[in-house]
C-alpha cells in the first residue's frame, strides 16, 4: 500500500527532517514542478528573494515558492507540495537535498 500526501509549509518539511538531513528512509527532491508546482530550483528562488530576477517578484510576505517532494520508500510514501519560503529555508534545503543524494547512493549502490 502507498500514501501521497500534501506539504502544505515549511513547517512540514522541518518535521519529517527535524535534524536537517536526509537518511536512509527520508529523501528530498526540489523543482519537481508539474500539476503542483512550477521548475524552479534554489537557485532562481534566490535570485528571487534578492530581487534579482526582473521577471518575479517575492510575494508580498517577501518570500517565494518552491516545489518540494519527499519520497520515503520503506513506507512507499511521497508527500509533495508547493510551499513558501524564505533565504534561511533555502540553506535548510539545500542541506537536504545533499544528505538526500549521499542516501541515495548509499542505498542504491549494490544495484549498480
Amino acid at each position: 500500500m502507498y500514501e501521497v500526501i500534501e506539504l502544505r509549509s515549511i513547517q512540514e518539511v522541518y518535521s519529517l527532517f527535524p535534524n536537517g538531513v536526509a537518511d536512509r528512509l527520508n529523501w528530498l527532491f526540489l523543482s519537481t514542478g508539474g500539476p503542483h508546482g512550477s521548475f524552479d530550483n534554489i537557485e532562481d528562488a534566490e535570485y528571487i528573494l534578492r530581487g534579482e530576477d526582473p521577471k518575479t517578484q517575492p510575494l508580498p510576505n517577501g518570500r517565494t515558492l518552491i516545489t518540494v517532494l519527499v519520497l520515503q520508500p520503506s513506507r512507499c510514501t511521497l508527500y509533495w507540495g508547493e510551499i513558501q519560503v524564505n533565504l534561511e529555508d533555502l540553506n535548510y534545503l539545500r542541506k537536504l537535498v545533499r544528505s538526500t543524494l549521499k542516501f541515495i547512493e548509499l542505498s542504491q549502490g549494490g544495484n549498480l
